[in-house]
C-alpha cells in the first residue's frame, strides 16, 4: 500500500501548509513504531524558541521538502525516503528522539528507503520498499533491537492499521 496515494493530504512543515494533492502513488510501505510517551502539541507550537529554531533549521527543511517532492514526482521511493530522513534529523534540535540515528542505521541497513517521524509527536516510520512492511522477520527484528518500542504498526490493506508487535489497543 502506499505510503502517499492519489489525493493523500498536504504536507505541514515548519507551521506553513503546503496545499497541494499529491497526484502519482510513490511505491512504498511504511513500519510505525510508537516509541510511547506524550506530547502537548499546543504546549510545544506555544514555545517560544520555536519560531528561532524552525528559522535556523530553514535551510535543511526545503532541502528535505524538495526531495520529497521530487521523489513524489518522480515516483521515487530513494528520493522520498532521503527528504524524509533528512527532516527527522533536522527536527532532532526541537524535539530530540531517543536513538534517531541509530534506527536510520538500522534501518537502511535492512533495506528501508528512509526513516520519517511526527515532528511533535513520539511515532517514528520506517519506508520500506512494497510489502516488507508486513515483513514478520524485520518487524521483530526492530522490536528486538529497539526494546523501547511500544508498539510497532503497518498499513493493512484498506483496513486501517494493524497491530503487529505491542500492545494492540
Amino acid at each position: 500500500m502506499p505510503l502517499f496515494s492519489q489525493g493523500s493530504p498536504s504536507l505541514i512543515m515548519c507551521g506553513v501548509c503546503y496545499i497541494k494533492t499529491w497526484v502519482k502513488a510513490v511505491p512504498l510501505g511504511i513500519i510505525a513504531l510508537d516509541f510511547g510517551g506524550v506530547v502537548d502539541t499546543l504546549a510545544f507550537n506555544n514555545r517560544g524558541d520555536l519560531p528561532s529554531r524552525n528559522s535556523s533549521n530553514e535551510s535543511k527543511t526545503r532541502q528535505a521538502l524538495e526531495l520529497v517532492k521530487a521523489g513524489i514526482a518522480r515516483k521515487d521511493p530513494v528520493l522520498l525516503g532521503r527528504g524524509a530522513t533528512l527532516s527527522a534529523l533536522t527536527n532532532q534540535g526541537i524535539l530530540h528522539k531517543p536513538r534517531l540515528e541509530e534506527l536510520i542505521d538500522f534501518a537502511m541497513s535492512h533495506g528501508a528507503y528512509g526513516v520519517n517521524v511526527a515532528h511533535s509527536g513520539t511515532v517514528a516510520g520506517v519506508l520500506v520498499p512494497p510489502g516488507r512492511e508486513s515483513d514478520t522477520f524485520l518487524v521483530k527484528s526492530i522490536a528486538k533491537h529497539f526494546p523501547a518500542v511500544r508498539q510497532i504498526l503497518s498499513p493493512a490493506s484498506g483496513r486501517g492499521r494493524t497491530a503487529l508487535y505491542g500492545d494492540d489497543s
